[in-house]
Parts: structure tokens; C-alpha cells; sequence
């Protein structure tokens, strides 16, 4: 056994989580699941579909790790009839538009119904693609938050910009669904 084996076999796994990537098609899904995955950035293709990775989130501070798997959600209406399946049992989930493109927060309804039975907590909004500008208001961003009763960060997965937000939620949540507080909160 190497030594990282040693470390991993000693670190005590809380059993396996399943975060849900929504938004409209060319949000940056994939990106940010990449991201998270990989921490960088890696330009992809739309996704067709559906894509699912799985990874381990380690909390070193705790010396806990986490099995997650991230099911990408295609945006295209096409693949609504089946993603009310995907979403069923996720601990998480990631409603992604894109702040450079303000029908992409329009598109943010259609996926509230598919999202309704994930609690409100557990969910994250997220404004992505803020390297290519924003070109809606505050106020238009408060009032979603105030919409879905969620938190909302703006972030760029390409620069990396605010990224920290999104891993300090999940890692925040899975803290606390795991009895293990986390010891403050992050959101905006």
C-alpha cells in the first residue's frame, strides 16, 4: 500500500451524495461540474442529454471525505421528459444561468418544477460566464434569489473568479447533512 492509500483507507467516507447540475443549454454545466472535479478549467462540448462523473471531496481540516457524483443535466427542452427521474434523491443542486445572457435567466422558470423537491438549502443558483460581463441588474438577481428562497453566487468557472463560493456551499452542506457543523456561513 502507498502512503496516499494509507491516508485515504484512515479517512472515514460518509457514503455517497448526488449533486444535480440545471440550467438552460450553454450555461457553463459541465464547466463548473469540471471544475469541481478537476480544479481547472476545461472547455467542453454541450452536453447531449446527460453526463454523470463521480470524485471524492476530502475536508482535510475534519480528515472526512465525501463520494459525490454530479449528473449534468442537458438544457435543451428536448430532454425534459426524463429529468425529473435524475433529480429524484439529490442532496444538492446547482441552478446555473448565464449572467452574459439574459434569456438564460428567463429560462430559470422551466426548471423550478423539475427542482421543487429539493429543499430550498440544498440548492445554489448560480450566475456563471461573469468574465464575458454582466448584463443584468441586482435587483433582477435579488429577485430570483428571493423567488427560488436560495442563495445565489456569480462566479467565472473559465478564471476561476468566485468558484471558491460554490465548494465552500457543497462542502458547507455536506458538513452539515453529515453531523459535522460547519462553523460559519459563506453565502451572499
Amino acid at each position: 500500500m502507498y502512503e496516499d492509500e494509507y491516508v485515504t483507507a484512515a479517512r472515514k467516507s460518509h457514503g455517497v451524495y448526488k449533486i444535480v447540475l440545471a440550467g438552460a443549454g450553454g450555461v457553463g454545466k459541465t464547466c463548473i461540474a469540471s471544475r469541481l472535479i478537476t480544479k481547472s478549467f476545461i472547455d467542453t462540448e454541450m452536453t447531449r442529454g446527460l453526463d454523470i462523473e463521480s470524485w471524492e471531496l476530502v475536508d482535510e481540516e475534519n480528515d472526512i471525505s465525501f463520494k459525490l457524483v454530479s449528473v449534468d443535466l442537458g438544457g435543451q427542452s428536448q430532454f425534459r421528459f426524463f429529468q425529473d427521474a435524475l433529480v429524484r434523491g439529490a442532496s444538492i443542486a446547482l441552478v446555473v444561468f448565464d449572467v452574459s445572457r439574459y434569456e438564460s435567466l428567463l429560462d430559470l422558470d422551466e426548471w423550478k418544477e423539475i427542482m421543487m423537491d429539493i429543499p430550498p438549502d440544498h440548492m445554489l443558483l448560480i450566475g456563471n460566464k461573469k468574465d464575458m460581463g454582466i448584463c443584468m441588474s441586482l435587483e433582477e438577481i435579488e429577485r430570483l434569489k428571493e423567488e427560488w428562497g436560495t442563495d445565489c453566487v456569480i462566479i467565472s468557472t473559465k478564471t476561476g473568479e468566485g468558484f471558491e463560493l460554490v465548494e465552500e456551499f457543497i462542502l458547507g452542506l455536506l458538513k452539515r447533512s453529515s453531523g459535522n457543523p460547519d462553523k460559519e456561513e459563506i453565502m451572499i
